[in-house]
């Protein structure tokens, strides 16, 4: 089978781990810790559900806090393709989920 020429793969399997972040997941993180994006998560919910009016800097920062998310989405869907095609195996990621019980319907 002929791989995609514009498709790299790790050189190694110590490599694949940050291969497989490379999709997006560690850009939206990389200037953030948990505490500062998780700020950023309520001030987009508070604006998104508040009428107020935005002024432009707030504006920019939230379209930031969206294209983030947009890239942390991209990002994982990349993870679990590479890691499904590359038949990646870590103790951690693959525990066997369950649905949630108290989910809305």
């Amino acid at each position: 089978m002929m791989d995609n020429a514009y498709l790299t793969n790790p050189e190694d399997k110590y490599e694949t781990p940050w291969f497989l972040l490379k999709g997006g997941i560690f850009e939206s993180f990389r200037y953030d810790t948990f505490e500062s994006f998780n700020e950023k998560l309520w001030q987009l919910v508070v604006a998104i559900t508040s009428k107020r009016k935005k002024d432009d800097n707030e504006k920019q920062r939230l379209l930031e806090t969206i294209e983030k998310i947009v890239l942390m989405i991209k990002g994982c869907h990349y993870f679990l393709h590479h890691k499904k095609r590359l038949n990646f195996k870590e103790d951690w990621i693959d525990i066997k989920w369950l649905p949630n019980p108290y989910r809305c319907l």
